[in-house]
């Protein structure tokens, strides 16, 4: 027979030590569990669900597609203003039919400036064209021409002004160079002739 030790006991009036954590502890760890066990279920349940559940079949009816409120929203690619407006509301419009007027300010605008550009570079293609063949006129195109327009008229009497005042210039340069060729033949000389004396 073995003697275990006797535990202290309390004092008198004083609350077991162990008793009321005990308590607590047990409360807390009851209600851990429980949740424990209820979140095994819900997954389980929804586990089983999915595993066994069949999603391969649909149900199949017929129908029709309606636009919302039979309107359908129209839209240009890249923008624009409206200028007016052709059909009203409720008309039936037919594939093809013109809807709106998109006022074209803007797209003359850039077609101007483009068609400025290529203008400007065709008259000043052509100057340095006769520049380089050593050509005493210009050859501009005859479409170039036969514009009627401003932008050609100010484009081509430019290269025509700026080919003239090019060709003065280059033709000025020769006959100072023409010149000092002049005088370096005649120093060639008088050096000869002072070599011979």
């Amino acid at each position: 027979m073995q003697l275990q030790p006797k535990p202290a006991e309390p004092a008198a009036g004083a609350p077991a030590a162990g008793s009321a954590v005990d308590a607590a502890g047990m409360g807390i760890r009851t209600t851990v569990l429980f949740g424990a066990l209820v979140c095994a279920a819900f997954l389980g349940g929804f586990g089983a669900w999915a595993a066994l559940a069949p999603l391969d079949s649909a149900a199949i009816a017929p129908g029709v597609v309606l636009v919302e409120g039979k309107r359908k929203t129209i839209q240009h690619l890249e923008g624009g203003i409206v200028a007016a407006i052709l059909v009203e509301e409720g008309t039936e419009v037919l594939q093809g039919e013109h809807l709106v007027l998109l006022d074209d300010t803007q797209a003359r605008a850039r077609l101007d400036l483009q068609r400025g550009q290529m203008i400007a570079a065709t008259a000043l293609a052509a100057r340095l064209q006769a520049e380089q063949d050593g050509a005493a006129a210009i050859g501009f195109p005859a479409w170039l021409t036969n514009l009627d327009e401003p932008t050609a008229r100010q484009a081509v009497s430019g290269q025509r002004r700026i080919f003239e005042v090019r060709g003065r210039s280059l033709a000025n340069q020769v006959a100072v160079l023409r010149k000092r060729v002049d005088q370096l033949r005649e120093e060639i000389v008088g050096l000869k002739t002072e070599i011979a004396a």
